[in-house]
């Protein structure tokens, strides 16, 4: 493995930005201090005025491959991630066939193995076949090869169902990772928040009490079974409030938002196009405001993109017809660090926590702060750069997303995962 030197560059240590230099040897930190390193017949890369942070970590992500390989892969969902700064993933098991067993995920993990550029760790179904009224898969040899247990995409249905799964989770030590609908309360072909866009657009609406109902069903068995249980893609106020209320009975019980609902309100739904169909739906104003305070407050510990690509088929038409989902991987750092940090919303550290910090501490995942003898992971950004989000940019096969033509700062220019630059200056390496 090549080794190499960064110097000039502020990195992020405790908590703290110091200007440091770093020396990278087979992958390995093996010296850091405030001068310059120089090292004869190693490469040398000049980081003055740039920003090194822990490499971003996502638990929330579709890879798409095996079964749908048109709409994403193993290889450009990676390079999109790493473009993005991320150098860990975790991908959902809503492939075909689904991670529901052993020889399942043995057979994905061997893809990853082949093809991804960066670390990902996948999840397993919490049924067979991700169906409601089906057995749960075996979680006690799920557990040897899964990053957590999730049916994301739809939710469990009854009670006791999910009650089953929390104890079979806690036994063997891992979470459950729960995408919250109550398929029941949602009339069919429902596409939007039941909002200010069903009477706008003449579209079915997606109430609220879908999510946080099954929500307030749910905390109540974590609590129950003290098993440690999270909530994938909150986007609505009441779900703030419950999951606030509960996490003072079962510290184990946690949450995520994504990029868009923390960004984006129903009124920002300026045309009938598929790129703002998502699930959840964008919400109203007031469930926006309350992701915002839940970042702040804490309830939210954890910014996962979601990062859900389609073919263009499947998105270029009106929001009734779309497919649900977004793509965030290629952008969502920067993103954030301009609309939130930029904007003093939260801090750098703040956002640091919820993309790296924290979702290595939940999910006892390694960390990626940088410690000497310790394997490098890092994301280098330019804080200063302005550049737009152009979909035609991005190493993702998915092109769809809310978010095009806005001007952001903070680009990764650097990406270096285990101790090899994976991306730099807007090309993939390995």
């Amino acid at each position: 493995m090549k080794s190499f030197v960064i110097n000039n560059c502020s990195v992020y240590i405790n908590k703290k930005f110091v200007k440091k230099s770093f020396y990278i040897q087979n992958g390995i930190l093996k010296q850091l201090q405030n001068k310059p390193i120089i090292k004869d017949n190693v490469e040398t890369i000049d980081c003055k005025g740039l920003i090194a942070i822990p490499g971003l970590i996502d638990i929330h992500t579709h890879l798409r491959q095996p079964g749908f390989e048109y709409k994403e892969t193993i290889k450009t969902g990676t390079q999109a991630a790493a473009a993005g700064g991320y150098t860990t993933i975790c991908s959902m098991p809503n492939l075909n066939p689904p991670t529901d067993s052993v020889k399942n995920i043995k057979s994905l993990i061997s893809m990853i193995k082949k093809d991804a550029l960066i670390n990902v760790y996948p999840y397993a179904s919490i049924t067979k076949g991700r169906k409601e009224d089906t057995q749960i898969v075996d979680m006690r040899q799920m557990s040897k090869y899964c990053f957590a247990f999730s049916n994301d995409g739809c939710g469990i249905k009854t009670a006791q169902e999910m009650k089953k799964a929390m104890i079979e989770a806690k036994k063997n030590k891992k979470a459950i990772v729960a995408h919250a609908e109550d398929l029941t309360l949602i009339p069919k072909g429902a596409s939007v928040h039941d909002g200010v866009n069903v009477k706008k657009y003449k579209l079915i609406g997606i109430p609220s009490s879908s999510e946080y109902e099954q929500v307030r069903r749910d905390v109540k068995l974590a609590i129950q079974t003290k098993c440690q249980y999270h909530v994938c893609h909150v986007s609505t106020k009441e779900t703030i409030d419950i999951i606030k209320k509960a996490q003072r009975l079962n510290k184990k019980i946690t949450c995520e938002a994504a990029p868009h609902h923390i960004l984006l309100n129903e009124n920002d739904v300026v045309k009938n196009v598929g790129k703002f169909k998502m699930n959840p739906p964008l919400r109203s104003k007031q469930d926006q405001q309350a992701l915002i305070k839940g970042i702040k407050t804490g309830v939210i510990q954890v910014i996962a993109t979601d990062h859900a690509p389609h073919s263009s088929k499947e998105k270029n038409t009106t929001i009734d017809k779309a497919a649900f989902g977004i793509t965030g991987l290629d952008y969502a750092f920067p993103l954030l660090y301009t609309k939130l940090v930029k904007a003093k919303v939260i801090t750098l550290n703040k956002l640091i926590e919820l993309m790296s910090i924290n979702p290595s501490k939940l999910f006892n995942l390694p960390s990626n702060e940088l410690k000497i003898n310790k394997p490098v992971n890092l994301l280098i950004f330019d804080p200063l750069k302005k550049e737009k989000i152009d979909s035609k940019k991005f190493f993702s096969k998915g092109k769809s997303t809310p978010f095009e033509g806005i001007n952001c700062v903070g680009w990764p220019k650097i990406t270096i995962c285990n101790g090899k630059i994976i991306y730099k200056n807007r090309r993939i390496y390995g």
